[in-house]
């Protein structure tokens, strides 16, 4: 047993064949946003994810140049089929990490490189396993682009939701305090951006992003909901009442709409993404809940990078409090939200092993 690997990945690679393929996860040893963190002012966003690019991609040179390396060679299974030895590699600056798909004999090296902190399954799930509130209606990819409302504005000023009153928002929108220049990511399953109370709110992507984000479900650049939620929490955000009710706390904030589908990477794309187009707030309502195996490591490198971005990262819990026997405690708190607050840097052991460990702060 090599104490690098996660516990799923070593029983996958007990029982691999030579020729198998594992997608994996490879956490580098350096804390490249823990370190920008430590050594940032308030001030400081640019410099700080700068210095984590710089430090994450001098880190990663060297495990690159061996995948490299070992990408040329191909392990033979008859006369008609080789099996190559890496595949698709692809990196992550806020976590630190390196995917790809290798066979387990490059693993096994892999885990004895002294650059190498841990190495885990790359892990997807169903959607509905990350959604905090699954009472959205799912749609099909086909059928998804043409669920737009009916675009008949109120006649009246709207009026805000009872939620939206409970929390006393309307007094801040006296104050001018409404949201005005201040971009949103909704990290979600997309977002409907033909909805009228969100349709003149999102953001403007120019010829790269025409459709207001990005899908990295599917790899494009139509970030279009299908499923429903994303576009009620949107609307939490950021819907202006075109329709008669004001659902949105910040109702002339912008929103950029980022779907990110089952895969845990691909929510840290997300967020590299959205540190990259100036967002200054992340509203993600999904969670990754204990008995799915959230990789704790890359959470808690995700979350601190967007700290020293200076971004403000609202995230939901998930609903399991009262569900002790399948959520023990602190798992009864979903990731991200498991993960400790950035003050607790110092007194935090980073081997991101253990969530017990990363939850107490003395």
């Amino acid at each position: 047993m090599n104490s690098k690997a996660s516990g799923d990945l070593q029983i996958m690679l007990e029982n691999a064949r030579d020729y198998d393929t594992l997608e994996v996860t490879i956490f580098l040893r350096g804390e490249p946003a823990a370190d920008a963190l430590e050594r940032s002012d308030e001030d400081t966003a640019a410099p700080a994810v700068e210095g984590i690019k710089a430090q994450a991609a001098a880190e990663q040179q060297g495990l690159l140049d061996y995948l490299s390396a070992a990408s040329a060679s191909e392990l033979t299974v008859d006369d008609a089929v080789a099996v190559p030895k890496v595949q698709a590699v692809d990196t992550s600056w806020v976590t630190n990490s390196i995917s790809a798909r290798v066979t387990p004999d490059i693993l096994r090296q892999l885990l004895e490189r002294d650059d190498v902190l841990t190495v885990d399954v790359s892990r997807t799930v169903d959607i509905e396993e990350l959604l905090d509130d699954r009472s959205a209606t799912r749609t099909t990819r086909k059928t998804r682009a043409t669920s737009a409302p009916a675009d008949d504005a109120a006649d009246s000023p709207p009026t805000p939701t009872w939620s939206v009153q409970r929390i006393n928002a309307p007094m801040l929108w006296q104050l001018g305090i409404t949201g005005r220049g201040v971009l949103a990511a909704v990290i979600d399953t997309g977002v409907n951006y033909h909805h009228p109370d969100l349709k003149s709110q999102m953001w403007n992507g120019g010829a790269s992003y025409p459709k207001h984000g990005y899908d990295f479900a599917s790899e494009d650049t139509d970030p279009i909901d299908e499923a429903g939620h994303g576009t009620s929490c949107a609307g939490i955000v950021a819907g202006n009442g075109a329709k008669g009710q004001g659902t949105g706390v910040a109702p002339e904030a912008t929103v950029m709409a980022l779907r990110v589908g089952g895969q845990e990477r691909n929510y840290w794309k997300a967020f590299e993404f959205a540190i990259d187009h100036g967002v200054r707030v992340i509203s993600m309502s999904m969670s990754w809940k204990y008995p799915n195996n959230p990789n704790y490591t890359g959470w808690r490198r995700a979350c601190e990078a967007l700290a020293a971005a200076r971004i403000l990262h609202a995230n939901s819990i998930g609903n399991q409090g009262d569900q002790p026997s399948i959520y023990p405690v602190p798992y009864n708190i979903a990731t991200p939200g498991n993960c400790p607050p950035p003050g607790c840097i110092p007194c935090r052991p980073r081997s991101g092993k253990d969530v017990r460990d990363r939850v107490r702060c003395d």
